[in-house]
């Protein structure tokens, strides 16, 4: 008997949208950071064929958000406005009214010109997508 390696997906969880990977014949029915009761199999993720593949995956993608924040997320605004979008965030994430984001984010603290700022960098980066009234978080995986 041949011991195959053991696949894993690359996921990230649509409540608190942290990264985390699980091997394929696991069924983990709650996120290992926040707790959350969701089926975390059932997400579309990345498939991998090692957990070496998989950790490398997770770490690449928290290096590459972290050093977004860094590099042109420096003030708080577009981190603020970036969790409000994911926390609208499911496996599919929603469309959004504009409007609806700058409210949450003026009752947040931030002025309409920091909320402005913040959607075109993050637009720009690529973690939301814009149209003409709406805007939606990207999901990282």
């Amino acid at each position: 008997m041949i011991n195959m390696p053991r696949k894993y997906k690359v996921l990230q969880c649509p409540h608190c949208s942290e990264l985390t990977y699980l091997p394929l014949d696991v069924r983990q029915n709650s996120c290992p950071w926040c707790k959350s009761k969701i089926t975390l199999h059932e997400l579309k993720g990345t498939i991998v064929h090692n957990i070496q593949e998989a950790q490398q995956r997770v770490q690449e993608q928290h290096q590459a958000l972290h050093g977004l924040i860094h590099r042109c997320i420096n003030h708080q605004p577009a981190q603020q406005v970036l969790q409000i979008l994911r926390s609208y965030q499911s496996d599919s994430p929603q469309w959004l009214p504009i409007h609806e984001i700058f409210q949450l984010s003026i009752e947040a603290g931030l002025l309409p010109k920091e909320v402005h700022e913040a959607i075109d960098i993050l637009n720009a980066e690529g973690f939301l997508e814009k149209r003409e009234d709406t805007i939606r978080a990207i999901p990282l995986n």
